[in-house]
C-alpha cells in the first residue's frame, strides 16, 4: 500500500500518535490494537476539574483510528463539559491541549482554530497535511471535537 508524502510523517507512527500527549501527563498512553473492525487507540479519560452536582466531571479523550495497522486515518481530541460552573476552565485546557497535540504531532494549528473554539463556531480547514475539524455538540452536554484527518 503506498500513501502520499504529508507534511507530518508521525501519522506513520500510529503508537506515537497515541502517546502524543503523554509527556505532558495529559492523557495517558493508549494501544494501538485491532478490535475485530480496524485499529484504534483510546485514552482514559482524564478530569479536568472537580466533579459536577450532576456527578460528572468535564473530560478529555484522545482516540485515533484506522482501517490499517500501520497508518493513523484519524484523530480526534474530545472534550465534554460535564461541569457547566468550570466551563471556561475546560474550555482553556481544551486548547491548551490541541496546541500540544499539534506541537507533538508536528503539524500546524491551522489558523482560525482558536478562535473559533472560543467564538463556538464549528468550523473546516483544509491544510496542506490534510483536514481540521472543529465540531460541536450540544444534544446533552456540550461536547467539543478538534478532528484531524490526514491527507493519504
Amino acid at each position: 500500500m503506498r500513501f502520499a508524502v504529508m507534511t507530518s510523517r508521525f501519522f506513520l507512527r500510529p503508537e506515537k500518535v497515541c502517546n502524543a500527549l503523554l509527556g505532558e501527563s495529559v492523557l495517558l498512553c493508549a494501544e494501538w490494537k485491532y478490535d475485530g473492525m480496524g485499529y484504534s487507540c483510546t485514552t482514559a479519560d482524564y478530569c479536568i476539574d472537580a466533579i459536577s452536582s450532576g456527578g460528572l466531571a468535564n473530560t478529555l479523550t484522545l482516540y485515533a483510528e484506522s482501517e490499517f495497522r500501520d497508518i493513523v486515518q484519524e484523530v480526534k481530541l474530545v472534550l465534554m463539559v460535564n461541569n457547566k460552573a468550570t466551563r471556561k476552565v475546560a474550555i482553556d485546557k481544551f486548547r491548551d491541549t490541541i496546541l500540544t497535540l499539534f506541537r507533538e504531532i508536528d503539524i500546524a494549528v491551522p489558523t482560525g482554530l482558536i478562535y473559533a473554539l472560543y467564538e463556538e463556531n464549528p468550523t473546516r480547514f483544509e491544510q496542506d497535511y490534510g483536514t481540521v475539524e472543529l465540531q460541536l455538540d450540544r444534544t446533552r452536554t456540550d461536547t467539543w471535537c478538534v478532528v484531524i484527518l490526514p491527507a493519504l
